[in-house]
C-alpha cells in the first residue's frame, strides 16, 4: 500500500465510532511512522489525510499521536510539510473544549491546556534535531503561541544547532530567524547567533573563486532579508546598532555591512 493509500484509509478509519477501534488505528499509524524512511511526498501522503479525522479522536490519542510524531519528524526533518502537519495537530489538542487534557495514552497526568503547551515545548527542545531541521523548526516557533520562557528554551535548542545548518539553507533560514526576532521580547541572541554563522564561513583568498563568489552570494541575500526586515520591525535596526555600538557582536566585513 502506498503512503498516500495508507493515510487515505487512515484517515477513514478514525472516523469510526468506538474507542478500541480508534486506538487500533493509531497504534498502526504509530507503527507506519516507526518504519518509515520517509521522503517529502511520503510523509505528506501519510500524515496529512489523516488530520482533519483527528478532531473526531479521543484527545488523549492525539497527544500520543503528537507526541510520537515530533521526533520522528525531527530526526528525518525531510517533509516541506513538517510545520504544517505540527502545528494543526497542536491546534486540535490547544482549541479542544476542555479544562482537563486526558494524557493517559502517554502514561501522564492529565494536563490543563497551558501545562499541554509546556510540554509540548520541552517535547520539541528533548528530541535531536537533524542539520535541516532548523529551518521548519524556526517556522514552528514563530507560528506557535509560546511564552517568553518557552520562547527562550526553544531558541537555545537552535543556537545549540545553528552551526550545523548547510550553507545553501541560510537565507531562509535567516529570513525565517529574524521574522522570530522581531516578535520576541529580547531579540539580542538572535541577532548575535545571525552574524556568528559567517565567522568560520568567510571569503578567503585561498578558497576557490568560485566558492568565495558564492559565499559573497549567500551574504548578500542574507543582507537583503535584513534591510527589507529593519524596515518593518525598525525596533530591531535599532537592537542591531546598539550591540554593535556596544560590541556585542562580532565585528567583521559581514556585519559592518
Amino acid at each position: 500500500m502506498t503512503p498516500e493509500a495508507f493515510g487515505s484509509a487512515m484517515g477513514r478509519m478514525l472516523s469510526l465510532k468506538g474507542k478500541k477501534a480508534k486506538r487500533a488505528v493509531m497504534e498502526k499509524i504509530i507503527f507506519q511512522l516507526s518504519r518509515y524512511e520517509a521522503t517529502d511526498n511520503d510523509l505528506d501522503a501519510l500524515c496529512l489525510p489523516m488530520i482533519e479525522s483527528l478532531h473526531a479522536m479521543n484527545t488523549s490519542m492525539v497527544v500520543r499521536f503528537i507526541s510520537e510524531l515530533i521526533p520522528y519528524l525531527a530526526e528525518s526533518a525531510t517533509t516541506n510539510k513538517f510545520p504544517e502537519i505540527i502545528t494543526k495537530v497542536f491546534w486540535i489538542i490547544k482549541t479542544t473544549k476542555t479544562d482537563r487534557i486526558n494524557c493517559i495514552e502517554i502514561e501522564l497526568e492529565p494536563m490543563s491546556i497551558d501545562e499541554f503547551q509546556s510540554y509540548f515545548c520541552s517535547r520539541l527542545c528533548r528530541v535531536d534535531w537533524a542539520p535541516n531541521a532548523l529551518l521548519p523548526m524556526t517556522s514552528i516557533i514563530r507560528e506557535l503561541p509560546f511564552d517568553a520562557e518557552q520562547h527562550q528554551m526553544l531558541l537555545m535548542k537552535i543556537e545549540a544547532n545553528v552551526d550545523s545548518i548547510d550553507m545553501m539553507q541560510i537565507p531562509a533560514f535567516v529570513h525565517k530567524y529574524l521574522l522570530l526576532a522581531a516578535k520576541v521580547p529580547h531579540p539580542e541572541d538572535i541577532l548575535r547567533n545571525i552574524m556568528s554563522l559567517f565567522e568560520h564561513r568567510r571569503p578567503e583568498g585561498k578558497q576557490p573563486r568560485a566558492e568565495r563568489k558564492h559565499l559573497r552570494q549567500i551574504q548578500g541575500t542574507v543582507l537583503l532579508h535584513f534591510d527589507f526586515t529593519v524596515k518593518h520591525h525598525q525596533e530591531l535596526g535599532n537592537t542591531l546598532l546598539k550591540q554593535m555600538k556596544e560590541r556585542d557582536i562580532v565585528l567583521s566585513p559581514f556585519s559592518m555591512a
